[in-house]
């Protein structure tokens, strides 16, 4: 999956995040339950779905030790790894960020998976997901990735019952899902008028 070392979070704001992560390997793929390092009883799926060989899934809940937590949702992005062999590793990257108090913080949740093609030294080929939570008034998000290409987003607004179940102030996400690595450079946010809110910047390795 892509490397990124930020830069700069926004030139509107300090972000801030916390952040986990876990790796481990077991014998079943198809049916281990994403959501099980999920660090709270609280907690709400967003997205599920699949790309290429690996499972995805990415869920919101309410952080722990902060202040505000209701407007200071979590996002965790679980990877599971499928081998044709039944396998697969298990990965999730868990990040906090107070998106209900300011517009310019973003969550950046990121996983993926790369698996060598038959005949053995065949190419590399990666699949990658990144998750991207944002304060309820940035509808739209320009994002460029490391590759120089560009995309225009238009993020979702956590349901209701999905903000009951998290105990969590609603809040908007998007996803990105690509057969390749990805990494992203730039990324600006606007609200419905069209108004700047988030300017985030980084370095791809």
């Amino acid at each position: 999956m892509g490397l990124c070392l930020v830069l700069v979070m926004s030139i509107l704001g300090a972000g801030q995040a916390a952040g986990q992560a876990t790796n481990m390997k077991f014998s079943s793929g198809s049916s281990f339950p994403l959501e099980s390092d999920v660090p709270s009883s609280w907690f709400a799926t967003l997205r599920e779905g699949r790309i290429g060989w690996m499972r995805w899934g990415i869920y919101a809940y309410r952080g722990r030790h902060v202040k505000a937590p209701n407007r200071t949702p979590c996002l965790q992005l679980a990877t599971l790894a499928v081998s044709p062999g039944g396998g697969g590793g298990f990965q999730s990257d868990g990040r906090c960020g107070r998106v209900g108090i300011s517009a310019a913080r973003p969550i950046l949740v990121n996983g993926g998976s790369s698996e060598q093609r038959r005949p053995p030294g065949g190419p590399v080929s990666t699949v990658d997901v990144v998750g991207i939570g944002v304060a309820l008034s940035v509808e739209t998000l320009k994002v460029q990735l490391q590759d120089g290409s560009e995309e225009t987003i238009h993020t979702r607004v956590i349901t209701q019952a999905q903000a009951r179940a998290s105990k969590l102030n609603l809040f908007r996400y998007a996803v990105i899902a690509k057969h390749r690595d990805v990494c992203i450079r730039k990324m600006s946010g606007f609200d419905s008028e069209g108004a700047e809110l988030l300017d985030y910047e980084s370095i791809c390795l």
